[in-house]
């Protein structure tokens, strides 16, 4: 059963990440978001271990740190599984940077 709460984000944020079309003509409109950052931030205030997250998520502890360190452009489903490993909702890691 999917968990992600789909609805609190952007419904052109699948456009942004997937068609490079669409991201040229938009990238100067706003910022995309900072997954890394995010993630990083939401694990620390939950008292999580880097290596923690990653095997909940079922990635390797190379490849989150390179999510945490905006090193990675995540699909859907990583963010996914991450927003599941910290127990938020995927728009907590999506939502549009102001």
């Amino acid at each position: 059963m999917c968990r992600w709460n789909f609805h609190n984000f952007a419904s052109d944020w699948v456009l942004y990440e997937c068609e490079d079309e669409y991201r040229k003509l938009h990238a100067s409109h706003a910022r995309a978001p900072d997954f890394g950052r995010r993630t990083r931030e939401i694990r620390i205030s939950k008292g999580l271990k880097a290596v923690e997250v990653a095997k909940a998520c079922s990635m390797a502890p190379s490849n989150y740190a390179r999510l945490e360190a905006s090193k990675h452009r995540p699909s859907v489903e990583t963010l996914g599984r991450v927003a599941d490993a910290l127990g938020v909702p995927l728009a907590r890691l999506v939502a549009k940077v102001e």
